[in-house]
């Protein structure tokens, strides 16, 4: 499979988890997993002021995520 391919699969899984949590979490969602990725290859490289604002100003987007999949489970 080409990336092209890759890369429209995973736009339509977007749009779809972003018809149900959200467009705004899910791009709050992607820059975690970005940022997960950079912490898991380049941990000599971190800048600990961007994990100390993680820590300190955004955990509430998982939060928002966990409720955003309690919700769906009900459904």
């Amino acid at each position: 499979m080409g990336w092209s391919l890759i890369e429209q699969k995973l736009e339509s899984l977007r749009r779809a988890v972003g018809q149900f949590i959200g467009v705004d979490l899910v791009e709050r969602m992607n820059k975690a997993v970005g940022f997960r990725n950079l912490s898991v290859h380049n941990y000599d490289a971190i800048n600990w002021f961007i994990v100390h604002a993680i820590a300190t100003r955004h955990l509430v987007d998982f939060d928002d995520f966990a409720r955003a999949l309690m919700i769906f489970q009900k459904q």
